[in-house]
């Protein structure tokens, strides 16, 4: 028997997304149930268009060289985290990181930052209710990656 991979199930919204590499399998599959239902496929133009700049991504994202940032920052990534920092690295530093609370995007951003290092100083602007996270996030993954850094905190009211 084979499973599909469900990445996420929105019950909100009743949706699940999931790899575009499953779309086939997902179709036949959903054929074979006693149910009817009613299937918008996504055309077969679009999926090879999808599928290219998918594999595009990939080559260029694979090309781009983190070792400036060092083995033990790298390694403590998930995946998809590595992934968003190459492609900042590959928009030269420019990305708006929108994922969800608690996905790690302080890290990324660390991490995006240590690659850029040459370019410093650097400076992160954030509300008071996380500038303590993003002291503590900071110290510890700029350890890791053989930096000392200073953190300061500025206050501005308003």
């Amino acid at each position: 028997m084979t499973f599909l991979v469900v990445t996420t199930l929105d019950t909100t919204k009743k949706t699940w997304n999931f790899s575009l590499t499953e779309h086939d399998k997902l179709i036949s599959k959903l054929r074979l149930l006693s149910q009817p239902l009613k299937l918008d496929q996504i055309p077969p133009k679009v999926i090879n268009i999808l599928q290219e700049l998918s594999e595009k991504e990939k080559k260029q994202s694979q090309s781009i060289d983190l070792s400036k940032i060092g083995d033990s920052l790298i390694k403590t990534l998930f995946p998809f985290q590595e992934q968003g920092v190459r492609y900042g690295v590959r928009n030269n530093g420019r990305l708006l990181i929108a994922d969800d609370m608690g996905l790690g995007k302080t890290i990324q951003a660390i991490t995006l930052a240590l690659y850029y290092r040459s370019d410093w100083p650097l400076l992160v602007v954030a509300p008071s209710s996380v500038k303590v996270s993003w002291a503590k996030v900071t110290f510890l993954f700029f350890c890791l990656s053989s930096y000392f850094i200073g953190v300061h905190f500025i206050s501005v009211h308003f």
